[in-house]
Formats: structure tokens, sequence, C-alpha cells
């Protein structure tokens, strides 16, 4: 069998994707791939980083999104809480309803993550137990799981206080790690296109 992109040589294997046969130089060429995306021929690499730099972009794009929201957030919530302390005072109702708004507007997308992840739990327990029923005189209702869910939402706001920039910061370290990763595949695809 001869190899795919060099016809005049004898090819040392095939690839794993497409069938394709590749020779020495091809296997030395993407010999470093092979661990991430097994065994293919360089044209089937080629399509895998470009995939692989495509999703990484998007897992970028998606951090800043959340790196803008939770910032913004976060700073909210910061002035309503400290308007809301100052104001705060035993006959006023409005300081102690704007700290609780500034404490969950702090932590809204673990607040939000919270809620999901309940979610989540709830469907799991109805798929392995089945759905569990409220039976009342106006009718038969289905628990869906709202006060677990309502009870995550608030935990998560409160403890999105802190969690919320250690996140921001996660993520701002996340998209450093993902430049480097799309420089280095980038580079990878352009020697492969030597080939």
């Amino acid at each position: 069998m001869k190899c795919v992109k060099h016809p005049d040589r004898e090819a040392v294997g095939q690839c794993g994707n497409c069938g394709a046969y590749y020779c020495s130089e091809c296997a030395e060429a993407t010999k470093g791939l092979k661990k991430e995306f097994g065994t293919l021929c360089v044209d089937c690499y080629q399509k895998e980083l470009r995939s692989t730099i495509s999703g990484i972009e998007g897992v970028k794009s998606k951090r800043v999104r959340n790196i803008i929201l939770s910032a913004l957030f976060y700073i909210v919530g910061l002035i309503v809480l400290i308007i809301g302390i100052v104001n705060r005072t035993s006959a006023n109702l409005s300081g102690v309803l704007m700290i609780i708004a500034g404490l969950i507007l702090c932590g809204i997308y673990t607040a939000i993550s919270g809620w999901v992840m309940a979610s989540a739990l709830h469907r799991a327990h109805e798929i392995r137990h089945g759905a569990s029923y409220t039976i009342t005189d106006s009718g038969v209702y289905r628990d869906k799981g709202t006060a677990n869910k309502v009870l995550a939402f608030f935990l998560g706001a409160v403890l999105g206080v802190v969690i919320t920039p250690i996140r921001i910061i996660k993520n701002i370290v996340g998209i450093k790690s993902d430049k480097q990763a799309i420089v280095h595949y980038n580079d990878i695809l352009r020697n492969l296109s030597k080939i």
C-alpha cells in the first residue's frame, strides 16, 4: 500500500477514521497527537485539530461572557449591599431587603448553578425512583422539587459572595490556558499543512 499524501512511499499505518494509508514521514509528523486523537492520517488530524480549536474558542467566549456578567452583577450587588448596610436600622425594613438583594446579586451565578444542580438531582431522583405526587382536595400535584431548588438558589447566592470572585479568577486563568492551547494547536495545524 502507498501513502495517501506521498504516493511514492510505502505505507506504515492506516487511519482509524477514514482508512487512508500513511507513510513513516506522516506518522512521524503526527506522533504527538496519537495520545489525544488516536491513530489518524494527516487530513483527519487536521479535521480533529480544527474541531478542537473551534471547541476551545467556544469555551473561551463563554468564559469571557461569564466573567463580564459575573463581575457586573457582583459590583452592582456590592453597591446594593453597602447601601443596605448603611441604611439599615431596626425600624427600616428597606435596608434589610437591600442587604438580601445585594447578596443575591453578588452570588447570582452561583445561585443559578445551585438551581440547575437541584433540578438535575430532582430529575435523576425521578428517573431512579419515579415521580412523587401530592394528593389534596383540589387535585393531584406532581412534586417538582421546588423547595430544594429555592433552597439551593439562596444557598448559592449567599455562598456566591465568596465563590463568585474565585470563579472569575478561575475563568481568567482558563482564558489564558485556552489561548495557549489555541496557539499550540494552530502551530501543529500549520506544520501538518506543510506535509
